[in-house]
């Protein structure tokens, strides 16, 4: 019984201790700040190096022998972002290149080659784009023996 009274004083002391106090209130003049605008990430892939996001050429299907143009077009960039494409062969789920740049604050166009001076494999890959570390957009694409 003197336990059980001992245990009940101690949680009761316990209890009234872990009083938690509000945080202050915010100055009467502060501006509440406005977040910036997300970042938005589209990719294309091309035959050919397009300097826009508007190339004739836009495609999924690529020969054995082909360059793979990734062009990744960002907006509401903040100044020093990374942005990082890893490119997959999805048969094997190995990643077989990785490309990357720093962002200026903005809208950025970023260029990513996939080149391989031997045919590649057939089959179906990806390109992952990443923002500081995080996947925000992917492009699949195939390559086939068109000749």
């Amino acid at each position: 019984m003197k336990a059980l009274l001992l245990l009940l004083i101690a949680t009761t002391f316990t209890l009234t201790s872990c009083h938690k106090t509000s945080p202050p209130l915010p100055p009467q003049n502060a501006t509440p700040s406005v977040p910036p605008p997300g970042i938005t990430v589209h990719t294309i892939l091309t035959h050919s190096h397009d300097t826009t996001m508007t190339p004739s050429d836009t495609s999924t299907d690529f020969d054995i022998r082909d360059t793979v143009h990734g062009i990744i077009e960002t907006r509401n960039a903040l100044d020093g972002t990374s942005l990082i494409g890893r490119w997959y062969y999805l048969k094997t789920g190995q990643q077989i290149a990785q490309s990357s740049a720093v962002l200026a604050a903005g809208t950025n166009l970023s260029h990513f080659d996939l080149t391989n001076q031997n045919p590649w494999p057939l089959g179906q890959y990806k390109l992952l784009v990443l923002l500081d570390s995080v996947v925000r957009d992917s492009a699949t694409f195939t390559v086939e023996n068109k000749r």
